[in-house]
């Protein structure tokens, strides 16, 4: 991957980082090139010596394709979520480490289907707000949004709005004199 000054590149689990420069540094006795990466999110630096770019799986930001199949991830409900701990945390370690997008968008789809069926142990919890920032940090890049609009577009793919019908006026009336009969009838 070529890199720039200036370019917004993605660290995997640390989010959106932006290159500051490479330079050449002297590290016991050996001179190697390192490239000097600044988070956008809280301004931390951190060097990756060059030659180990590819290695710790730096990617450029996901194009607008690949942020629309991330959101369809999260509108497709996880059929059958892992419940055995072990396994669902080898596989989300997995995903993890892959730093795409979309394996980001099927952890936090997986770990919201189990929060409908019990709460989430602490360190899932943590996951799972975790992966939610790096998904609301990359869309908001990738679409140009505020954070808070891309946080809107996440809730509403993982739960859309549900539409009440409303009852008719005539079936409220219908219901209410059913339940006053059947209050007196108890009083008798």
């Amino acid at each position: 991957m070529e890199l720039t000054k200036g370019q917004r590149v993605v660290y995997p689990g640390q989010g959106i980082h932006r290159v500051e420069g490479i330079d050449e540094m002297e590290i016991g006795g050996l001179r190697q090139a390192f490239v000097t990466l600044k988070r956008e999110r809280d301004g931390a630096t951190v060097r990756i010596p060059e030659h180990r770019v590819g290695q710790v799986g730096l990617r450029p930001v996901a194009s607008a394709e690949q942020g629309l199949s991330a959101l369809e991830c999260l509108r497709t409900p996880d059929p059958d979520p892992e419940m055995d701990w072990k396994r669902r945390q080898r596989a989300h370690q997995d995903l993890i480490a892959d730093g795409s997008l979309l394996g980001i968008a099927q952890v936090l789809r997986t770990l919201h289907s189990i929060s409908y069926v019990r709460a989430l142990p602490d360190k899932e919890r943590a996951i799972y707000d975790h992966m939610r920032h790096l998904l609301v940090e990359e869309l908001s890049v990738i679409f140009g949004l505020p954070v808070g609009a891309a946080e809107d577009q996440i809730d509403l793919a993982l739960e859309p709005p549900r539409h009440e019908r409303k009852k008719p006026a005539a079936t409220k009336k219908a219901a209410t004199k059913k339940a006053a009969t059947k209050k007196a009838a108890t009083k008798k």
